[in-house]
């Protein structure tokens, strides 16, 4: 259903928390409908490329946190917790 390129664009709006249909224009998809129920189907490459990105995004977030922690910044350090916690409550 999508190119490489619109799996990658998928990717990254999957890091930006775009809603699908923003998605479905800016992919430029021609069956919104199909796509929409892709989008909800756990199990679907587009549902789960979604969801990839929204990890990725999570990763970089906290990598960078952790390495500002390192450094000596407090802040991010309760930023890192927080984070965390809030990981942990989702479980």
């Amino acid at each position: 259903m999508l190119s490489d390129e619109q799996k990658e664009k998928l990717l990254n709006l999957g890091e930006l928390c775009y809603p699908p249909d923003k998605i479905i224009v800016i992919l430029e998809i021609d069956d919104g409908p199909a796509f929409m129920a892709e989008f909800h189907n756990p199990e679907s490459e587009i549902a789960i490329l979604y969801h990839k990105g929204q990890q990725l995004r999570d990763f970089k977030i906290d990598s960078k946190l952790y390495q500002l922690a390192q450094a000596g910044d407090l802040k991010a350090l309760d930023d890192l917790e927080y984070r965390r916690k809030q990981m942990e409550g989702k479980k």
